[in-house]
């Protein structure tokens, strides 16, 4: 150890006193850090948390400019259903509507999940025909079957009641997506 010179600094002295200065300095600066961080997380806290919220109305503005003309497109369908039509054309009139039924209840679809988001999802409790339901979904895909070479029929027994009480909206999707 290292004595210390006739009337220099004690050494001890010196490096305790240098690292109170040391400590006096950084502590505030730590702090101050600290509460810049904290900040920071608080607001990416809250950004993070407005994502879906933004999302969510996108998502259903989106769906409401789509659901206008989708809605022209079906009372033209529905304008066409009522014309004298042969049974091939009748047969395409009723696929066109079927198929914009369903893409409509993808726009549906598209703001539930934006009412899921927002906590507001509801679902129907409605009464409907099971086979009713069946049959239309099975249609949408008639034409592009027999194209195929192929038979779609739903097995529907007509001896038996088929009302339920439920969604029929997510039944359809569901059945569409099996098929």
């Amino acid at each position: 150890m290292k004595e210390r010179p006739p009337g220099g600094p004690d050494p001890h002295r010196t490096m305790t006193l240098s690292t109170t200065l040391l400590l006096a300095t950084l502590l505030p600066l730590a702090v101050a850090l600290g509460h810049a961080l904290g900040r920071r997380r608080a607001a990416s806290a809250e950004r993070a948390a407005a994502e879906p919220l933004a999302e969510g109305r996108l998502l259903a503005s989106l769906s409401h400019e789509i659901r206008t003309p989708l809605n022209g497109i079906a009372g033209m369908t529905n304008f066409l259903v009522h014309s004298d039509l042969d049974s091939t054309q009748h047969e395409c009139v009723h696929t066109i509507q079927s198929c914009v039924d369903s893409l409509l209840f993808l726009v549906n679809d598209v703001l539930d999940y934006s009412k899921l988001e927002s906590g507001r999802m509801e679902f129907e409790h409605i009464e409907f025909d099971l086979g009713t339901q069946l049959e239309d979904a099975v249609e949408v895909f008639a034409l592009e079957a027999r194209a195929a070479g192929v038979v779609l029929l739903p097995d529907v027994p007509a001896d038996r009641s088929w009302k339920y009480s439920g969604d029929p909206y997510r039944l359809r999707q569901i059945v569409l997506n099996f098929v």
